[in-house]
C-alpha cells in the first residue's frame, strides 16, 4: 500500500472526520503505552513490592533517601536526606533486615549509622564509626551525613571528599561533597573535586555547570552544557515534542512550491536554534553563578530580562 501524497495530507488536514480519527488513535496509542509501562513496572522503584535486597548495601538508599533505589543512584545528596528514617513505613522493615545481613561486611557501618540517625545520637555514632578500620566502604559518607546532620559542615565535607577520593565509584559522595564545598565556599575543595573525572561524571550536567562557573572554569562549563543539552535532545519528552513537530512540518511544507530549498535552510535554523539555546544557557549560568544576578517573578521587567 503507497503512503499518501502531499495533497492527500492536506485534505486531510482539513478533514474534520479524519482529524478526530487520528486524535482517537493517539489517544488509544497513548493508553496503550501507559498500561504497558504500569505492567512493566517501569519508575523508580519505590513501590511498596520491591524485590527483597540481597545484601546490605541495598538498604543504603532505603535508609537515606526513604526509597528503593540503588546504592549509588544517579541522583540526591547530603541535603536530600530523609527527615525522621526511624518513623519512614519501612523502619520496622529495614531493621529486620539488618539483622538479616548481620554476616555483609558492610553491615557493622550500616548499623551503627541507621542507629545514630534513628535516635539522632550523632556524636555516639560518629565515634563508634571512627573506630572502624578506615578502608571499609560506606563508613566515610555515613559518617558524613552523622556530621551533616549534626550541623558540621565542614568535618562532613572532609568525609564526603575522603570518600569520593578513596571510591570512584562513590557517586552520593561525590556529589555531596560538591553540594557542601558550594555550601561552604570552599573554593580549593571545589578545584580539587572538579578536577576528578569521577567527581565530574556522578554529577548531573546542569549543577556541574554552575560549580564551574563558581571556580572559573569556562572551558569546563562548555562540554557540560553540551552534555545537559544532548541529555535534552535524548529526554522521551523531547523525542515526543520533535515527533509532533516533524509532522506538522511535514503538513506545513506541502503548501509551499519549490520546497526542497526551503527544507534545507528549515532543518539548518532548527539545528541553529539548538546551538543558541547552548549559547544562552552558557551565558545565563556566567550571570548568575559569577555575576550573581538573582530575580525572579516579583524582579523588575527590565531584571528578568537582563
Amino acid at each position: 500500500m503507497s503512503l499518501p501524497s502531499p495533497q492527500d495530507f492536506v485534505r486531510l488536514s482539513r478533514d474534520r472526520n479524519a482529524l478526530l480519527k487520528a486524535a482517537l488513535g493517539l489517544i488509544i496509542i497513548s493508553l496503550g503505552i501507559a498500561l504497558l509501562v504500569s505492567k512493566l513496572g517501569v519508575g523508580t522503584g519505590t513501590a511498596l513490592g520491591a524485590p527483597r535486597p540481597e545484601s546490605a548495601t541495598e538498604l543504603i538508599s532505603l535508609i537515606r533517601f526513604g526509597e528503593w533505589l540503588s546504592a549509588e543512584p544517579a541522583g540526591g545528596n547530603c541535603f536530600d536526606l530523609a527527615k525522621d528514617p526511624g518513623e519512614s513505613i519501612f523502619a520496622k522493615e529495614i531493621e529486620a533486615l539488618l539483622e538479616d545481613f548481620a554476616t555483609d561486611p558492610v553491615s557493622p557501618v550500616l548499623r551503627i549509622w541507621w542507629s545514630g540517625l534513628v535516635s539522632k545520637d550523632y556524636d555516639a555514632a560518629i565515634a563508634k564509626l571512627s573506630d572502624l578500620p578506615g578502608d571499609v566502604r560506606h563508613r566515610r559518607e555515613c559518617r558524613g551525613d552523622l556530621y551533616f546532620l549534626s550541623g558540621r559542615g565542614s568535618d562532613a565535607l572532609a568525609d564526603y571528599r575522603a570518600e569520593a577520593m578513596a571510591f570512584p565509584s562513590a557517586s552520593y559522595a561525590s556529589r555531596s561533597a560538591v553540594a557542601l564545598a558550594r555550601f561552604e565556599e570552599d573554593r580549593p575543595a571545589m578545584d580539587e573535586l572538579l578536577a576528578d573525572a569521577a567527581v565530574r561524571e556522578a554529577i548531573d550536567p546542569a549543577s556541574l555547570a554552575a560549580a564551574q562557573a563558581w571556580i572559573g572554569d569556562y572551558g569546563g562549563m562548555v562540554f557540560s552544557i553540551l552534555r545537559f543539552e544532548r541529555d535534552l535532545l535524548l529526554s522521551p519528552h523531547t523525542m515526543i515534542a520533535l515527533f509532533t513537530a516533524a509532522i506538522w512540518f511535514f503538513i506545513l511544507l506541502s503548501f509551499r512550491s519549490g520546497w526542497k530549498p526551503f527544507s534545507v535552510r528549515a532543518v539548518a535554523a532548527f539545528f541553529l536554534g539548538v546551538a543558541s539555546a547552548a549559547v544562552t544557557l552558557y551565558a545565563m549560568v556566567v550571570q548568575e553563578e559569577i555575576l550573581g544576578f538573582e530575580t525572579g517573578p516579583e524582579a523588575p521587567a527590565l531584571d528578568q530580562f537582563l
